[in-house]
């Protein structure tokens, strides 16, 4: 099997980069090593900017509005902003709408399957009927904070942060929407509305100190998820015909290391040069994808 570029990953960077890609008329296949595609693990708090990047609708997906919000420094000084702040949006079905508008317009998407390395500048994928090889003109890994594809870059990323995120029967009121706090040791922690519920999550390097800070703030909590995220951007993200987007390529914000908004800009100035190195029939991807994000 031959395609004109292999998406490793179907997150909202590697999902929207499989749209645009696919809309331009190139041939994409998009595989992913989970079988049902949708990350639980994220907040879901998207603000305005990122919706207007996102090439979907979000509004059948709105959990509850952030219309309110309060920043507290590890002095405890606190300031309150507000309006039009961010939605919160559930991230599995997104995540599916996001690749459906993909398939839509041409492009494939095989689910449990993992990329494994490359052999004799083939992909080597394992999927449900065993190994299989696929020809490609250009390999993108949008596959996360662990990526495959970045391991056969060579690259190495600075330890990752751990995310941990809850559900509270507290619920945040109006007046407060959306709490955010800062702790010295570079610990950020967040409680927003989920319906009629809240969510709190924590950021930090250790898991403990972590599971304790969110014990003072909600001594009883349901649903704990734990996932790695990206400290920093990588100062590379491509090489040849290779390139890297979204947490692959630690595009994420510095503070609360939201990924979602960088990666979907990411993979539009990442879908603009792969689509200019095809039509000049390049064997590699031009770099003007890492010139317009620096």
């Amino acid at each position: 099997m031959r395609v004109d570029v292999l998406v490793v990953g179907a997150g909202p960077a590697g999902g929207s980069l499989s749209f645009l890609l696919a809309r331009a008329g190139l041939n994409v296949l998009t595989i992913d090593s989970k079988r049902f595609i949708g990350k639980k693990s994220c907040s879901g708090i998207l603000g305005y900017k990122c919706l207007e990047e996102l090439p979907v609708n979000v509004d059948p997906f709105v959990v509850s509005e952030i219309k309110t919000g309060i920043f507290e420094s590890p002095g405890g000084v606190k300031i309150r902003f507000e309006g039009r702040i961010a939605k919160v949006v559930d991230r599995v079905p997104l995540d599916r709408e996001i690749i459906d508008v993909a398939l839509s317009n041409g492009a494939k998407i095989r689910t449990g399957c993992r990329f494994v390395g490359i052999e004799n500048e083939k992909a080597i994928i394992l999927g449900e009927n065993g190994y299989e090889k696929i020809s490609f003109k250009y390999l993108v890994g949008a596959d996360g904070v662990y990526s495959k594809v970045r391991d056969v870059l060579g690259w190495k990323i600075e330890a990752p942060y751990l995310g941990i995120q809850v559900f509270s029967n507290k619920r945040i009121s109006p007046e407060e929407g959306f709490i955010a706090k800062i702790k010295r040791g570079s610990r950020f922690l967040w409680i927003y509305p989920w319906g009629d519920r809240s969510r709190v999550g924590v950021l930090g390097k250790r898991i403990d100190p972590l599971m304790e800070w969110i014990r003072e703030i909600v001594p009883s909590f349901t649903g704990k998820e734990v996932a790695a995220i990206p400290s920093m951007p990588l100062k590379s993200f491509h090489k040849g015909n290779v390139a890297l987007v979204g947490d692959a390529a630690g595009q994420v914000k510095p503070l609360s290391r939201g990924g979602v908004y960088l990666g979907v800009k990411g993979a539009k100035l990442l879908a603009s040069s792969i689509i200019d190195s095809y039509e000049r029939d390049l064997p590699v991807i031009e770099d003007s994808y890492e010139r317009m994000w620096w």
